[in-house]
């Protein structure tokens, strides 16, 4: 009977063990991905990120100078902002009027464009541009496979606020300056069919992934008529589990580095998956501590001995 009960437990530990890894993975996605509060909650840091702040700096200020157009427009420009602004860029351009209004635009847009994202108005804009595109995420994820769908970040609250700032020092914006779309893609309809099924699998599932795992170590636990061995079978093997878990997320990793575009959408791409894996990596870590505690303690409290049965008998019988 012994026999048995120990072999049930053990099946039921590599059960436990086997599930762990979906479990902390399923429950960070629950928790972090695919709710819109807590992934605005999430990223909202990356607004002080330096490659964030680069991405959205570049595309912003090409979209504004762009708009100005300010080599067609030089000879108004140069005769809204005076010769004395233009000089320096004048003579740094060889005279050329173009070249030189070009030149003082492009830094008069990126200056402005720095103050917003220095601004306290920024954070805020971030935020709410990652919960449009956070809710985009997820009605695309929600829609048919094969439909369309890229989902992007808009950038422009970010787009208005230079303007406005532009018009306060005196550069003249508000002369029928139309400024196009101003975003950066998070997600191309490809990358979403790869992971619609894989987040509709999970949703289905939902949290029993985890509450399956823990009852099958409450239950191997119970049956075991050696419950030391069995906790200590369980830590052991949930280490190893653990990580084939952090080989996993090391490896995404490097895809994403492998196959992202070189340059600062690279580099923003790997802030964001760092940022949202942060919460996975500290479960894992929680994970692998209390494992490790529990081979800890085993290994340094003693174990209870029992007294061998014929030394009851015998016991028993010097009485009689």
């Amino acid at each position: 009977m012994n026999v048995l009960r120990r072999l049930l437990s053990a099946l039921l530990v590599l059960a436990a063990v086997a599930l762990l890894p979906v479990a902390l993975t399923g429950t960070w996605l629950e928790r972090t991905v695919t709710d819109t509060d807590t992934y605005v909650d999430t990223v909202a840091p990356l607004a002080d990120d330096p490659a964030v702040q680069d991405s959205v700096r570049i595309r912003a200020q090409a979209a504004v100078v762009s708009a100005l157009d300010p080599r067609r427009r030089a000879e108004e420009l140069r005769d809204d902002l005076g010769g004395r602004v233009l000089r320096p860029y004048l003579g740094d351009a060889g005279g050329d009027l173009p070249t030189g209004v070009g030149a003082y635009v492009d830094d008069a847009v990126g200056a402005a464009v720095r103050a917003v994202l220095a601004s306290p108005e920024w954070p805020e804009l971030w935020r709410a541009a990652n919960r449009t595109a956070h809710e985009t995420v997820m009605a695309a994820l929600d829609a048919e496979a094969g439909e369309p769908v890229a989902v992007r970040i808009d950038l422009a609250g970010v787009v208005r606020a230079t303007l406005d700032l532009l018009a306060e020092r005196g550069l003249p914006v508000g002369r029928g300056v139309q400024v196009g779309a101003v975003e950066f893609e998070v997600a191309d309809s490809s990358d979403l069919d790869r992971a619609r099924s894989t987040v509709q699998r999970i949703d289905q599932v939902g949290l029993w992934v985890p509450v399956a795992a823990v009852a099958a170590l409450a239950v191997a636990l119970l049956v075991s008529p050696l419950r030391r061995r069995t906790t200590l079978l369980a830590a052991a093997l949930a280490l190893p589990a653990l990580g084939l878990l952090a080989l996993g997320l090391l490896g995404a990793r490097s895809v994403l580095e492998a196959t992202a575009d070189p340059g600062e959408q690279r580099e923003l791409g790997l802030a964001v998956w760092d940022a949202l894996v942060a919460g996975l990596w500290r479960d894992v870590a929680i994970a692998a501590g209390a494992a490790l505690v529990v081979l800890l303690l085993a290994a340094l409290l003693p174990r209870g001995r029992r007294r061998p049965s014929g030394q009851d008998q015998t016991g028993a019988i010097s009485r009689v």
